[in-house]
């Protein structure tokens, strides 16, 4: 079963896989590996903190800064505050998130069920999700590959072992997410503050203090999950550097793509200007529970509300929406019956999947002046 969490965490959690090599544990700062950039601090088998860390290069040359920040995406609602506030020091950042339009294929279904898996797994932890509680500081640009980009790195082979994958991934997941909501609620932590401390202490544990150190490479599962994303975002990386407004950037991509992204600035000519910084991301010992409210039954519901926003999901995130400031979205079947989504600067809706990029029903989609109606995979009209 850990096997299978390890699978699931590629995407979601860490964007890596778990092998069998040495955890990640260390006693003090000082302990810590210099490539690293997550970590459980303290004693094996009593670790205390899962940290993040973030780097800071500069150029000699150009003068220019980029900052590296190891990510992990459900955390305790502190560190994504420090994130948000480290985002302000700097004149752009460029954040990571597949993005895009779902198609019909099972690339599709595998990142949609990792996703819906690991909103279901905050409840036992108390965290908060990265996608939700993470504010925009308003100089933030997507910088990771579009759904439909990463789906074209996977070959007939891997679209065959993707379709044999996924069942297995529903069945084993949803047994785990059984045994921990029975283990939860047998603890009484839904009776007493201090029970719930103390199931929450031991399911963080669980969870991320067990953690194997992080794989570079890609999963063969998800091909292109580390290696082209990240050259995506080397790319705009480069070009954003040579705008003569862009002094500052900030990079906050998941854990495993940090090391590249440190290798890749030193081949760059960029050196580290300071020491490194450790951000505590999920306390292993909480006192006091999140400023957010959390429902789940297993395969039929969940739903999360913080100040700002709100998801809801139910039957496996067979329906599922997502509410947050300036943006809002919804889907049913797993975005196959329908899908929509809007914000300030845009909106989307299509009925039916689309299939080789092109829509079965209709979609229309409108980005400032620009409109689109495209039905019945030819008709394509476009006017302003």
């Amino acid at each position: 079963m850990f096997k299978l969490l390890a699978l699931l965490s590629i995407a979601v959690s860490l964007c890596s896989s778990c092998k069998s090599k040495p955890e990640l544990y260390a006693k003090t700062l000082k302990d810590i590996p210099e490539r690293a950039y997550i970590y459980a601090l303290g004693k094996k088998g009593a670790p205390e903190a899962l940290s993040c860390k973030l780097a800071c290069f500069s150029h000699p040359e150009t003068g220019k800064s980029v900052s590296v920040l190891g990510m992990v995406h459900m955390a305790d609602a502190s560190f994504y505050d420090q994130v948000h506030h480290i985002g302000l020091d700097h004149d752009l950042s460029l954040t990571e998130g597949v993005h895009g339009r779902p198609s019909l294929s099972p690339h599709n279904f595998i990142v949609q069920y990792i996703s819906s898996y690991f909103s279901r797994i905050n409840y036992y932890n108390d965290l908060v999700p990265q996608n939700l509680h993470l504010q925009d500081g308003g100089n933030e640009l997507n910088a990771d590959m579009s759904l439909k980009e990463l789906s074209k790195e996977s070959s007939l082979f891997t679209s065959f072992m993707q379709l044999l994958s996924l069942p297995i991934i529903i069945v084993g997941g949803e047994i785990n997410n059984l045994a921990l909501y029975t283990k939860y609620q047998l603890s009484g932590a839904g009776l007493m503050e201090s029970l719930k401390l103390s199931e929450l202490s031991r399911n963080r544990k669980l969870l991320f203090g067990h953690m194997r150190k992080v794989d570079d490479k890609d999963h063969a599962i998800l091909p292109g999950i580390l290696s082209s994303r990240n050259q995506k975002l080397f790319n705009l990386l480069e070009a954003e550097l040579k705008k003569d407004t862009i002094q500052s950037i900030l990079v906050p991509w998941g854990a495993a793509h940090s090391p590249e992204i440190e290798n890749e600035l030193i081949s760059k000519g960029f050196v580290k200007n300071s020491p490194d910084q450790w951000l505590k991301a999920i306390n292993f010992h909480p006192t006091k529970t999140q400023n957010t409210n959390q429902f789940y039954i297993p395969l039929i519901a969940y739903l999360y509300n913080d100040q700002t926003s709100t998801e809801y999901s139910f039957l496996l995130a067979t329906i599922k929406g997502v509410e947050k400031k300036n943006f809002s979205s919804t889907s049913l079947l797993w975005s196959l019956l329908m899908n929509k989504s809007s914000s300030d600067k845009h909106y989307y809706i299509s009925v039916l999947p689309r299939v080789f990029d092109r829509p079965v029903f209709f979609d229309y989609s409108k980005t400032g002046s620009q409109k689109q109606f495209r039905a019945l995979f030819f008709i394509n009209y476009e006017w302003q």
